[in-house]
């Protein structure tokens, strides 16, 4: 796929799609979820489809997101609606069945990728979530990717949310590494003479671009903030309150 953008400056994020704690899957799961080369780049599944099409991938090693990611038995689908993920077996074709359905809003995510495991036992959804804080007074628009465990395909279990204020662009897999591209710039304010800019949760900036008291007036820049989250603290529906931290310190332009 061509990937464009316009403007902004373009931010790498990296996440490790390696689970240390995560259930291992039991000898007939692996057997039925098969050893992928790929990661859905094509290459028969044990006790899958001996030949499936899978994404297009333009460097032999490097898996690229899409919408849709298989091992030749399983189907991982996130809708252009970016509001679910869709977990379906479709082979033996006889056998065909949705297996669960994740409400991916209940998380803050609007779902645009996934990659998945050469293992098939860990999926990264990507997309943007929205972060506001306290007083809600301040919105910010944030790349994520959440890591979900799908060894049990009936039951998904999210493991982990990382987020970083942006527009996510693409992403690319190497192994157990993920890359993504993030398109995100910093916000100018003034601040001295009465003009300051006061952020209503100093925790959503840099400490020295929140609280300038300079009585000379300066041009500061708020860097961009990023967070990681448990899957409570990701859950909507719990209302937790989160703190989030600069990428980079702020400078006097």
């Amino acid at each position: 796929r061509g990937d464009t953008y316009s403007g902004g400056y373009v931010q790498p994020m990296m996440a490790n799609m390696e689970m240390d704690n995560a259930p291992q899957a039991s000898s007939s799961e692996s057997k039925t979820a098969g050893d992928v080369s790929g990661g859905g780049s094509g290459g028969g599944a044990q006790d899958g489809a001996d030949d499936y099409s899978g994404t297009n991938n333009q460097v032999q090693g490097v898996d690229e997101a899409d919408v849709i990611k298989t091992d030749g038995k399983y189907l991982f689908v996130v809708p252009r609606s970016g509001r679910e993920l869709v977990i379906s077996q479709v082979f033996p074709v006889e056998s065909a069945r949705v297996l669960s359905r994740v409400n991916l809003t209940r998380y803050n995510l609007h779902a645009s990728d996934a990659l998945l495991t050469d293992d098939s036992s860990v999926l990264a959804v990507i997309g943007q979530a929205s972060l506001k804080n306290v007083a809600g007074t301040l919105y910010l628009s944030m790349a994520a990717v959440h890591l979900w465990d799908v060894t049990d395909k009936t039951a998904p279990k999210l493991t982990s949310v990382y987020e970083i204020e942006g527009s996510y662009l693409t992403a690319r897999r190497i192994n157990h590494l993920i890359y993504v591209v993030v398109s995100t710039w910093p916000s100018y304010g003034m601040y001295g003479q009465g003009r300051g800019i006061a952020m209503p949760n100093a925790k959503m900036a840099s400490s020295s671009s929140s609280s300038s008291t300079s009585s000379s007036s300066s041009l500061r820049t708020h860097a961009p903030v990023a967070r990681t989250l448990s899957p409570s603290e990701a859950d909507v529906e719990l209302k937790m309150a989160v703190d989030v931290s600069p990428v980079c310190s702020c400078e006097d332009v």
